[in-house]
């Protein structure tokens, strides 16, 4: 018994420490899955980069609404998710050297073609005049973080306050802004309405106790 559970765990570390099963290096045909990382319009506009945005866009207020120690969490789930998909999703960047490889980086690229033919579209796009090697987690990461945190700076800010508004009474944060722009709404008409009976109480009672001092002074005299 204690044999077989034993060569089940050694199988899961096997497992668990066991290269990608998907091609990471020499790539010459970047697919519809994978993000090309870099500057450029060429980079924004493959449709690897557009679907990872679309990702990162269904995350973004779960981040804005995290505290800093959360952050990285959300981005550590972004990378998860796209690695997950079928084909896995990888992270792309440019590999310094040209798509005729040596002999060796040939042999890598045979024994990870099947994997790279059937890893999206394989479209042009422009972005095949060169070799690609996935960056790995951390750089992906950094990645997600980076595309998390971007757009416009005050854009950012005042979708956190909504999101701040939202959550301050222990309310989850919504998960999109259609439905977080109306429960800001809605919190900021209660709190209005809230401060404008307070406003109105506060008035009411200075002006019973200006009554009551005029009496008192009126009797006094």
């Amino acid at each position: 018994m204690s044999s077989s559970n034993n060569s089940d765990n050694n199988a899961n570390n096997s497992n668990s420490n066991s290269p990608p099963k998907y091609q990471t290096t020499d790539i010459t045909q970047p697919g519809a899955n994978d993000i090309l990382c870099g500057r450029g319009g060429g980079t924004n506009a493959h449709p690897g980069n557009i679907k990872f945005r679309k990702l990162v866009a269904a995350h973004k207020l779960r981040y804005l609404a995290a505290s800093k120690s959360d952050k990285p969490g959300v981005a550590r789930d972004v990378v998860r998710e796209w690695r997950a998909m079928d084909p896995p999703g990888r992270f792309l960047a440019k590999s310094d050297k040209s798509s005729s490889s040596s002999s060796s980086s040939s042999a890598t690229a045979d024994n990870g073609a099947s994997g790279e033919n059937n890893h999206g579209d394989n479209n042009n796009n422009g972005e095949n005049g060169g070799v690609w090697h996935d960056v790995g987690d951390k750089k992906a990461r950094e990645k997600a973080s980076q595309c998390l945190r971007e757009r416009n700076g005050a854009a950012n800010e005042a979708v956190a306050a909504l999101v701040k508004t939202v959550t301050a009474s222990g309310e989850a944060c919504p998960e999109d802004y259609a439905t977080l722009m109306n429960r800001a709404a809605y919190v900021k008409a209660k709190n209005d309405l809230t401060i404008r009976e307070q406003n109105e109480r506060t008035r009411c009672s200075n002006a019973a106790m200006g009554n009551g001092g005029g009496n008192n002074g009126g009797v006094g005299g």
